[in-house]
């Protein structure tokens, strides 16, 4: 190479087998492929042959201070380099053989550093910020991005708390309810005595909730929705959202016995009357106020009267006459009722 040059070429000083080094000055040396550099002990300098008009002279060392940064790291690897594949004291490299080489390292280094330099420049703030712009301009993948930076590279800052829960909600409202139920569970875990937490308790049991399938017979989802709505009010009676929270319960509520109504309903349609009594029954001591409570009287009434049990059958076709005396279902208990006079 017949151009000029610029090494930054660190001088350390290094323990036995180079271990605990000290970070010591960078020096900045300008010179050609009339410079060499030249090894003795355990440190490294650059020495200058030629002059600014190309006369030779006696080895004189260049030294520009410069302040420490995070290339010092590099160079310093670059020396490691140098001094272990060239350990013999007194050893001289031309730069016209081995510029390649440490060319080739120096590049690498500058553009590692310059990366890790351009990722620290932005502040966890900026990130934060970031991250809303990008929620309420509707790029989920955008804010998540930016919400990783936060909790990677400044996992300390006061910022993560609120990218924490910016990312469950992201997940939420994009109906990725396993995930939102992680962070959401996540933060209550990592900041319990937060302001905020009670959020955070909701929109887990929130997510719970949303995880039910009517047409699946997991009832997993709607139970632990129903016990972190209940946990919730118990740990936050006062919270904003306690009457939301009584509203998915009875919602809740309301899934589980519409399920043992269907199951009963069903072993009554194929004829299986004893299991149908069984389900019945079990809806009506559980959820007395469930909407399809007067169907479910009459159903077990109905299964009674064809197990031949006629006794339990008239009393159960009375309690839809009296509970439920302008429905639909009071009609045919009557009927019913005139029919086991007749037996």
């Amino acid at each position: 190479m017949n151009d000029a040059f610029i090494f930054y070429i660190l001088e350390s000083r290094l323990h036995e087998y180079y271990r605990d080094c000290y970070l010591p000055l960078l020096y900045a040396i300008v010179n050609d492929t009339g410079g060499v550099i030249y090894s003795r002990k355990t440190k490294l300098y650059f020495y200058s042959t030629k002059t600014s008009n190309g006369k030779k002279q006696a080895p004189f060392r260049s030294t520009s201070t410069h302040a420490l940064s995070a290339l010092n790291i590099g160079f310093f690897a670059i020396y490691l380099i140098i001094n272990i594949t060239f350990p013999k004291p007194d050893t001289r490299m031309h730069l016209s053989k081995k510029s390649a080489l440490i060319f080739i390292l120096l590049l690498f280094f500058n553009l590692s550093c310059s990366t890790t330099k351009e990722q620290k420049s932005t502040s966890p703030a900026k990130l934060l910020r970031e991250a809303k712009r990008f929620s309420k301009e509707k790029s989920p993948d955008k804010a998540k991005n930016s919400i990783q930076l936060v909790m990677e590279d400044f996992p300390d800052s006061k910022e993560r708390i609120t990218a924490l829960m910016l990312l469950a909600d992201l997940h939420y409202n994009e109906d990725e309810f396993e995930e939102s139920k992680f962070h959401y569970q996540k933060f209550t875990e990592l900041y319990p005595a937060h302001k905020h937490v009670d959020r955070a308790h909701f929109y887990k049991a929130m997510s719970n909730f949303q995880l039910t399938d009517l047409a699946s017979r997991d009832l997993t989802p709607v139970n632990s929705a129903l016990g972190g709505f209940r946990n919730f009010l118990t740990d936050f009676p006062d919270s904003k959202y306690k009457e939301n929270a009584k509203k998915r319960i009875n919602q809740c509520l309301d899934i589980l016995a519409q399920n043992i109504f269907e199951i009963g309903k069903f072993y009554f349609r194929t004829g299986s009357y004893q299991s149908a009594i069984i389900r019945l029954k079990s809806l009506m001591a559980e959820y007395p106020t469930h909407s399809y409570i007067a169907e479910a009287e009459f159903l077990l009434a109905e299964s009674y009267f064809h197990e031949q049990n006629f006794n339990e059958a008239r009393t159960r076709y009375k309690n839809v006459l009296q509970k439920y005396p302008r429905t639909e279902f009071a009609k045919q208990a009557r009927s019913k009722l005139k029919e086991i006079r007749k037996l």
